[in-house]
């Protein structure tokens, strides 16, 4: 229930991060088709390092500093595994189940969380990656049993879950640098280092002429990623700013439902029962470890939920 006018606001800017996000499976998935993947996320990586970088100097006055620059250079190899592994997945899974997969990302956060910093997973919780994987195995099988017996999974699959252990890593180890500076601060040094990785990778796939041939579609697909790297982040963190994390994070179950919807009208993939079975199933699983995790924050405070 939207109880004012702030409320509303915080929700507009939510739904915008959320479509932003999803559309980026989208445009993503479409770049990899036309370019070499790396030509594209080199490019993308360019640009957002300047973007961001301009962006923390007219926002906070701040420039990057060499200062704990080895925590910065683990979650710099985060991001460019998150972003190399999508890159390469989305050239032989479709925009709609990578976004579906990557909807388990609180998931794999909560599960390495347990294992590496030893963080308490309540019954609840458990419960939720438990559905939640239950989930991505319908989604990535098309719910046959045969994929699972003959083990005939689709690589692009497995890179986007090995993509989402990336992020759920970079979500793990970020928290504190975040507290210490900014959001801002850490996505432009990382995405600076980020940048430095793909470079390499970048110049040994480039094919030269390709300017030559490249249609509207291509410039605008590219315009857009640039673009969710920097309005995605504003969006969210406005929001999050207004209602709170708390709240803020249901809108996260959003993105493969935008993903789902725009890779339909705009990209003609097909959407499978199976596929939305295995959605539901996901997202399910990621509210109840959500709702758990909330409620147990919110008791801890002394405080009940609304």
């Amino acid at each position: 229930m939207v109880k004012d006018k702030n409320d509303l606001l915080a929700y507009c800017f939510l739904l915008g991060a959320a479509a932003l996000w999803g559309g980026n499976w989208l445009a993503v998935r479409y770049v990899v088709q036309v370019l070499p993947p790396m030509v594209g996320a080199t490019i993308r990586m360019f640009f957002c390092t300047i973007l961001l970088l301009l962006y923390l100097k007219i926002a906070t006055g701040k420039t990057i500093s060499i200062k704990g620059i080895g925590i910065f250079i683990f979650l710099g190899l985060m991001q460019f595994g998150f972003n190399f592994l999508q890159y390469i997945g989305l050239t032989s899974t479709t925009a709609i189940k990578g976004s579906l997969i990557n909807s388990t990302t609180p998931i794999f956060t909560i599960l390495l969380s347990r294992l590496l910093i030893k963080e308490k997973m309540s019954k609840y919780q458990l419960l939720g990656v438990l559905v939640s994987f239950l989930g991505v195995g319908w989604v990535i099988t098309d719910g046959s049993w045969e994929v699972v017996r003959s083990l005939t999974f689709n690589v692009g699959d497995i890179l986007i879950i090995g993509a989402v252990c990336c992020w759920s890593l970079y979500t793990i180890y970020s928290k504190k640098q975040i507290q210490a500076t900014s959001a801002v601060y850490v996505s432009a040094y990382v995405t600076l280092i980020s940048f430095f990785y793909f470079l390499p990778f970048g110049i040994a796939q480039y094919q030269p002429g390709w300017q030559q041939s490249a249609s509207f579609a291509l410039v605008a697909a590219l315009v857009f990623i640039v673009g969710v790297a920097i309005f995605g982040l504003v969006f969210w963190n406005k929001g999050v700013g207004i209602i709170g994390a708390g709240r803020a994070s249901v809108f996260i179950n959003l993105i493969p439902v935008f993903t789902l919807l725009f890779a339909y009208l705009f990209l003609q993939e097909r959407i499978t029962l199976n596929q939305i079975l295995g959605g539901i199933i996901v997202i399910g699983g990621v509210y109840l470890t959500s709702v758990s995790r909330f409620t147990i924050n919110m008791n801890k405070q002394g405080n009940k939920p609304e």
